[in-house]
């Protein structure tokens, strides 16, 4: 009896572990489902280094999207749960608010082409409207300043700041 109890969940546990790992595998090979990683070199940058992003032509765009089981991307961003909330953290002067808007056809424009297997990806978020922009100017009308200084470390920074906050229902 020990024995065929044994066999049983030694076949089941077995039968589990390759599922688990055939999945992966998939996601692995096919992209989806990627993991955003970074990598920080502290104290690299102080307060005197600076660079100007729009000399750069900079341009970002986000979205936050629910992965489905069955591997639809659905977007998390209903305004009765959550808010987007962005600003410029800047150790040395007043943070600055970014205001967000929907990203248009003008927007994704302006943005650099991207690898051919991820297009299908991004036809489908725009069809979803999931990305959200930054605007040009800032809430006094007045054009962002997207100067960037030192680091984190050094305790004298001007970063982005992007938060994804949840609110009271409407």
């Amino acid at each position: 009896m020990g024995t065929s109890i044994g066999f049983f969940f030694t076949i089941l546990l077995s039968t589990l572990v390759i599922a688990y790992s055939g999945i992966r595998g998939r996601y692995l090979v096919t992209g989806d489902r990627p993991n955003i990683s970074g990598y920080t070199v502290q104290d690299e940058r102080n307060g005197d280094d600076l660079i100007d992003l729009s000399a750069h032509k900079f341009k970002v765009a986000v979205a936050i999207e629910r992965i489905m089981d069955h591997g639809e991307n659905i977007p998390a961003d209903d305004p009765n749960f959550v808010e987007w909330f962005a600003y410029f953290d800047d150790t040395q002067a007043e943070n600055t608010m970014i205001n967000l808007h929907k990203c248009t056809e003008e927007d994704y424009a302006d943005f650099n082409e991207i690898v051919e297997w991820q297009k299908p990806k991004l036809e489908v978020a725009k069809e979803k409207n999931m990305f959200y922009c930054f605007d040009k100017n800032d809430q006094y009308g007045n054009a962002v300043n997207l100067t960037m200084y030192g680091d984190y470390g050094s305790g004298v920074f001007r970063e982005i700041s992007l938060i994804y906050r949840p609110c009271l229902p409407k």
